[in-house]
């Protein structure tokens, strides 16, 4: 699997690159997934709706017909991803 990781030029927003010889996809990691999705179905996207995984992270996927898969993260206090970035401090 190879990850590209950069900044996309928002402190709220980080995103990378996941290609791992299934679908290649960008991954976006967002405050808030519910406004995410609003705010790019308003901008004439397909987005599908908020779910929250088993890991507790609170996902959405935008579909790109060109790219293939676009993946909002919400990474709230309560999810895996979360707690596992702050036991890195």
């Amino acid at each position: 699997m190879r990850v590209l990781a950069f900044n996309c030029g928002s402190s709220s927003i980080k995103c990378r690159v996941i290609d791992d010889g299934v679908t290649p996809r960008f991954e976006l990691h967002v405050e808030n997934v519910a406004q995410a999705v609003a705010m790019f179905r308003k901008n004439g996207l397909t987005v599908t709706d908020t779910n929250v995984s088993d890991t507790k992270a609170i996902l959405a996927n935008i579909t790109d017909p060109y790219m293939g898969r676009i993946e909002l993260t919400e990474l709230p206090p309560e999810s895996m991803h979360y707690k596992a970035i702050q036991s890195w401090k």
